[in-house]
């Protein structure tokens, strides 16, 4: 059974007011094309034919013409408006109702008859569905078997929650069956409701909160309700993640806290939480979120925002007045955990005359990279925007304090709300722009460019259009085509220099499509 779950027309009439957003990039003139040719997008790269297997066949990367026609543009100086058709894309929402199916960790859903999976999701570019069902089948197959056979069959209680049941044996090798059936030969557990939200990597707070939570969004009063329906997600780090991730038990951890906090913030109990194979009576399956292309799933995603800020300011309202904050309001390098821990918690300043510039800083302990900052070139980015952006307060906040138990995701989310810059290293920690307010302005800042950073057909410019914001795009090249240290440099002075100049732009309300010198005034 399919059912559509379609927005409301408020939703809808919300979205298509939204300002047009603007993108730029920094200058000289040219640079952002040369960069990109020393990063293997030549002309040979654009005239290729083949598809890119990295993305999924809709995806507007396969377009390589159109997106190198973007990325030309911006690196000639000029402001573009590339999303306002997008918004008057209608792009239902559906969810299956599935009776004795297995699922796979990565939410992938079997029947005798065969397997289902979105192809709008990352899992479908990886052929993962069909290796397991064809292994799973055979395997079945060759011992008279089939799903139907698994149900009641399962002899391994789940280790977090007692509806999971131990029942009669089949008469096969269970080790075999797991190998098979399961996924890296894990036990297959039963439930008997289990909506399912799995997504490839949800270790990552980007892919978590859009790939992940933006599926259930819709569902998230019927979910709490309804509390004997478990929900599986797909806890890459414990299935599918590489050396690092198994053998690092603090790695492990962070990716808990994170998925933990977020889930409680919803108010989903994390007893409900379940992965790995499972066997389930009645399965929810809802649409997979748009690989790598957010603005597919645009009102999915603002809703998940209005949900989140709604819930963060309802608990703010309960913190007690001495809560601990482990975020450093005052602008300067980032603390480490005793500061962290002495930093009492205070909203943002709220003022007309003063906005909040927020530094993102991803913290490095060994030196700087092209995502990660040390303290000391942190401190030189913040000094440069607090310079060209003295009507602002400028804040940092570091990736350090997310880890520490007396954190505030709430408090985050708020202040996130109430910015109106946004600066930071290309990574997961950009996906928090989906709070702020309408008209602000996300500085990326990317040392190596790829295929995520594109203007159009990248990641953050699509999604600053889905809450309105502008998007500038400062490049410069940490590596070379070699992958050594490269000759151009991070310079804060020079990235700085280029956001006032778009920012003036937008503040005046420039209709001039040239864009070139103004980093300049």
């Amino acid at each position: 059974q399919v059912s559509i779950v379609r927005p409301s027309p408020l939703e809808v009439v919300a979205f298509q007011s939204l300002p047009s957003t603007l993108s730029a990039a920094s200058g000289p003139i040219g640079r952002l094309e040369v960069i990109s040719k020393i990063r293997g997008f030549t002309n040979s790269w654009e005239m290729r034919n083949e598809l890119l297997w990295t993305h999924t066949v809709d995806h507007p990367m396969q377009n390589k013409t159109m997106c190198m026609d973007a990325l030309r543009s911006v690196s000639q100086g000029k402001v573009e408006s590339f999303y306002d058709a997008i918004r008057t894309m209608r792009r239902d929402f559906y969810i299956l109702h599935i009776r004795n199916a297995l699922i796979h960790p990565a939410g992938i859903a079997a029947w005798d008859c065969g397997y289902y999976l979105g192809s709008d999701g990352c899992e479908s570019r990886f052929g993962m569905a069909t290796d397991w069902w064809n292994g799973c089948r055979g395997f079945l197959t060759q011992s008279s078997l089939s799903l139907h056979h698994l149900f009641n069959s399962t002899a391994v209680l789940h280790p977090r929650d007692a509806t999971s049941r131990p029942l009669k044996k089949l008469s096969v090798n269970t080790t075999l069956l797991y190998h098979h059936c399961g996924h890296n030969s894990k036990p297959i557990n039963e439930y008997d409701k289990v909506f399912v939200i799995s997504a490839l990597w949800d270790y990552n707070y980007y892919h978590f909160v859009i790939d992940s939570l933006a599926r259930m969004i819709r569902h998230i009063k019927f979910l709490r309700k309804n509390q004997d329906i478990m929900i599986h997600i797909h806890a890459f780090e414990e299935y599918d993640g590489n050396q690092e991730m198994h053998g690092s038990k603090t790695y492990r951890d962070g990716v808990y806290r994170m998925r933990n906090r977020l889930f409680q913030l919803l108010g989903i109990n994390l007893n409900r939480i379940i992965s790995g194979p499972v066997l389930a009576r009645a399965v929810y399956l809802p649409r997979f979120i748009h690989c790598a292309q957010s603005i597919s799933n645009a009102l999915e995603i603002r809703l998940l925002a209005d949900e989140l800020l709604h819930q963060a300011f309802n608990q703010l309202r309960q913190v007690p007045p001495d809560y601990l904050r482990a975020t450093n309001h005052s602008g300067g390098p980032a603390m480490g955990a005793k500061e962290a821990s002495q930093h009492r918690y205070t909203h943002f300043p709220i003022s007309p005359e003063v906005k909040n510039l927020v530094i993102l800083q991803r913290y490095a302990t060994h030196g700087d990279s092209d995502r990660q900052w040390g303290n000391e070139t942190t401190a030189t980015i913040a000094a440069a925007f607090r310079d060209r952006f003295p009507d602002h307060n400028v804040i940092i906040k570091n990736s350090y304090s997310s880890g520490l138990d007396n954190y505030c995701l709430a408090c985050d989310l708020v202040d996130f709300s109430r910015t109106d810059i946004l600066v930071a290293a290309h990574g997961a920690g950009m996906t928090n722009l989906m709070f702020m307010p309408p008209g602000g302005l996300v500085v990326e800042m990317v040392g190596e460019f790829k295929d995520v950073n594109f203007p159009l057909c990248g990641y953050y410019g699509s999604m600053a259009a889905i809450v309105g914001l502008h998007h500038f795009l400062y490049t410069y090249n940490f590596y070379d085509s070699q992958g050594k240290k490269a000759y151009l440099k991070l310079n804060p002075l020079e990235a700085a220099a280029g956001a006032r100049g778009f920012f003036n732009y937008l503040r005046n309300n420039n209709t001039s499509s040239k864009y070139g010198g103004l980093w300049n005034n």
